[in-house]
């Protein structure tokens, strides 16, 4: 059922990719998977076009606190638009 869902929001990332609510939706199947670097691409695609999205600057925050990972948001790495 996951890996349905997963898919379909794939689908709508690919679809469109300036869809910042898939984004979201997809990171927190990431995080239901325990695949916090990829929840963490996640947001900061969801960041890379919508800085000021509380719950995604939230997250990224905790999600970058409890898995000790420093690295700071680029978003020109892999969104370029």
């Amino acid at each position: 059922m996951i890996s349905s869902a997963l898919n379909d929001i794939n689908a709508a990332i690919n679809h469109e990719p300036l869809y910042i609510d898939a984004y979201w939706q997809r990171h927190l199947v990431n995080v239901l998977l325990s695949r916090q670097q990829q929840a963490v691409d996640d947001l900061d695609a969801l960041l890379c076009l919508k800085k000021d999205h509380v719950p995604a600057l939230k997250s990224r925050l905790v999600t970058k606190l409890q898995y000790d990972n420093d690295t700071i948001l680029d978003c020109t790495a892999k969104h370029e638009q």
